[in-house]
């Protein structure tokens, strides 16, 4: 003889739902991959430098962005003359109200996103991406919000270095196991010219940044922000030192996992950049897959062209059903790491470089049950 209220018979049904739609629900192939986006230039190097901020609009002209608007970065003497891509961490600060930012060559259409965000939450993203015909890059917001641009390196047509891909990428460190630290100094590969590294802060006493940079040079640029007990993760392309290390350090007491996904040196795999193109997206059956990305289920999606052996794109999870993560890899063994994670309801955006199958294939893992979107930015190519 105990009846809920209407709101509560409404609330019992919601839930009844999501946990029948998180425990059961799986992605079917409904069509066939996207097609891919035509190269913006022909292959290029990398030029990793020390994380410099190159604009700032709560302090710099244009100054704040209003929603709908763009932002022309000009990188003038900060680049060389030439250069096909860049690498730069973009952020979104202080903005009026839940929205994106999405990062490209100016000019060139620009099909996807690079950094989603609430209202009044700093978040930020790395975006590799090629550059319009002025050497200039273009932020468009979808809401009113600052905007800063950080440059992490450049890709040049000769002078840099190559892409090594690890088959499995590898957790360099986790102080959830090992004890929080001021800084972490972590050692690379020996003789790599900078590492392409996945960030993840877990657990933090109170809002802040992480930042990770050459531990013989200095910075003031950030690479991840995140919320009291939040668990964000932001990729970089990172300069290593002489001494092979690299450092990591939060502004608050936090955890801090970091997991490798490659490295640059000679000899390895050039970039090919290309317009941000999105390739999946469970919501749509973009790249075959719908109508959502079930918990513990690997999709497989063709990425790249034939020959190219990793891509470089963002990978956006969206309303997951429960705090969980995406996995980014080869098809092979799922690694031990993560690309992305997201709390329950949540939009979070990544950058994501990883070796491809054989076949051209990226693998994405979830857990638990969410919406997938994966935009390439370009491939790496021997």
């Amino acid at each position: 003889y105990v009846h809920l209220s209407p709101a509560g018979y409404r609330k019992r049904s919601e839930t009844i739902a999501q946990a029948f739609t998180h425990d059961m629900t799986r992605s079917v192939r409904v069509g066939g991959d996207a097609p891919l986006p035509v190269p913006a230039a022909g292959p290029s190097t990398y030029v990793p430098l020390v994380p410099e901020r190159v604009i700032d609009t709560r302090s710099q002209d244009p100054g704040r962005r209003p929603a709908g608007s763009v932002l022309t970065v000009d990188f003038g003497a900060l680049i060389p003359a030439g250069a096909s891509a860049v690498a730069v961490n973009v952020t979104a600060t202080g903005a009026a109200a839940a929205g994106f930012l999405a990062a490209g060559g100016c000019g060139a259409p620009i099909a996807g996103s690079t950094v989603n965000f609430e209202r009044d939450v700093d978040r930020g993203a790395m975006a590799i991406t090629p550059l319009g015909t002025g050497d200039d890059l273009c932020v468009f917001s979808s809401a009113d919000t600052d905007v800063v641009v950080d440059l992490q390196g450049v890709f040049v047509g000769d002078g840099g270095v190559g892409l090594h891909p690890l088959a499995v990428q590898d957790r360099l460190a986790d102080t959830r196991a090992t004890g929080r630290q001021g800084r972490l100094v972590l050692d690379t590969p020996p003789g790599a010219s900078a590492v392409a590294v996945n960030l993840t802060v877990v657990g933090a006493a109170s809002a802040g940044w992480l930042r990770a940079f050459p531990c013989d040079a200095t910075t003031e640029v950030s690479n991840v922000n995140y919320g009291a007990g939040e668990a964000v993760a932001g990729s970089a392309f990172v300069r290593t030192s002489a001494d092979d290390t690299i450092c990591v350090e939060t502004s608050v007491s936090a955890d801090v996992i970091v997991d490798l996904t490659g490295t640059f040196g000679a000899g390895g795999l050039s970039f090919v950049p290309v317009a941000p193109t999105r390739m999946l997206d469970t919501r749509s059956a973009i790249g075959g897959w719908a109508p959502i990305h079930g918990n513990g289920q690997t999709l497989d999606a063709g990425v790249v062209p034939p020959g190219a052996a990793a891509v470089t794109g963002t990978l956006t999870m969206v309303e997951p059903l429960g705090g969980g993560f995406l996995t980014g890899h080869a098809c092979g063994e799922l690694p031990p790491t993560s690309s992305v994670n997201a709390a329950p309801g949540e939009v979070l955006a990544n950058a994501l470089t990883a070796a491809v199958s054989g076949s051209g294939r990226l693998c994405l893992y979830a857990w638990p049950t969410t919406h997938t979107l994966f935009d390439v930015t370009g491939w790496w190519t021997s």
